[in-house]
């Protein structure tokens, strides 16, 4: 006989961790409208060196996501990795948090 999995609660920390991973995708709809259609997407030390489609800052929003949605297939095909989970969730996080702080804090106000 089967026995039923129960479905898997979301803990606390699961939950803030969505949130981080969620907050750039908000941030650049909230910003979108204010955006100019040229964005700099590259600098170095005299400032913006690249520039290209504000189109182009849709991938870089998911990249932190589609990192944390591979880290559990990744370690399936080595088992008992924990510690390299938690360094790319933590860059995961990382890259969440830059993202949404240079939408917010660079881009121009309406």
């Amino acid at each position: 006989m089967k026995t039923l999995r129960q479905p898997v609660q979301p803990t606390g920390k699961k939950v803030l961790l969505l949130t981080l991973l969620l907050l750039p995708i908000g941030c650049l709809l909230w910003k979108w409208s204010t955006l100019p259609a040229q964005v700099p997407l590259h600098f170095s030390r005299g400032g913006a060196d690249s520039y290209g489609d504000k189109r182009a800052l849709i991938g870089l929003v998911l990249v932190p996501l589609i990192v944390y949605i591979a880290l559990p297939f990744i370690n399936r095909v080595k088992a008992g990795n924990t510690e390299r989970s938690q360094i790319g969730t933590g860059v995961a996080v990382f890259l969440s948090v830059i993202l949404c702080a240079l939408l917010v804090v660079r881009m121009p106000a309406r």
